[in-house]
């Protein structure tokens, strides 16, 4: 019941690990801000659902990397809740390494990652008495992969956002970071083939 009555925001949360993040949230007794920057219809439509079954949750569209848009999802939640206690910073983009025009994979990532871990974690200590942040970095992040050496190094830019930042805010707001292996989800099987995903699974102690 730690999440009885608690007041989360989940960037990115229409799908996959988001998703699932702000369902467990809902079942346990929290109020979720479900959030996404294009997928509104989807977000309205699990708004609806968790409604539907006496959940409490609110979809919120907003670019994460978008100072003036995230401003407005931290306002909007605040005015309909009356406070924030939690902060997921799971929003993020994966595009492996491209042969050649780097700087826009660069720069997407980096804006979606980086500065939108970085920007949520500004403003949850502007509209955030106390509370958590939870930033969702990846192996990635602790263990670069040569094949996605952009994406790796900004989620080495998160777990580096979450030290200072905790060190930051300590006594107020606690900050943390989790870094998930390979995960099911629709963003990993848009950008892996079936024989990765084999290779994937076999190298993993689980084998899952």
């Amino acid at each position: 019941m730690e999440l009885l009555d608690k007041i989360v925001i989940v960037t990115g949360s229409t799908r996959g690990i988001g998703e699932a993040i702000a369902r467990l949230i809902v079942d346990e007794s929290g109020a979720v801000v479900i959030n996404s920057a294009s997928s509104a219809a989807e977000g309205a439509a699990l708004e609806r659902l968790l409604q539907s079954q006496g959940k409490k949750a609110l979809y919120v569209r907003a670019d994460v990397s978008r100072e003036d848009e995230m401003r407005h999802l931290f306002e909007i939640t605040k005015n309909t809740f009356g406070k924030i206690d939690v902060l997921v910073n799971n929003a993020a983009l994966y595009r492996r390494d491209p042969t050649d025009n780097l700087y826009p994979t660069y720069t997407a990532l980096h804006q979606v990652n980086g500065w939108g871990v970085y920007l949520g974690c500004a403003l949850a200590g502007e509209f955030m008495i106390c509370g958590h942040i939870v930033n969702i970095s990846s192996i990635y992040g602790v263990d670069s992969n040569p094949n996605s050496i952009i994406a790796s190094g900004v989620k080495a830019e998160v777990e580096s956002y979450t030290k200072a930042f905790a060190r930051k805010y300590s006594g107020r707001i606690k900050v943390n970071s989790v870094a998930p292996g390979y995960t099911d989800t629709q963003l990993f099987r848009d950008n892996f083939t079936a024989d990765e995903l084999c290779a994937v699974i076999k190298d993993n102690p689980l084998k899952r």
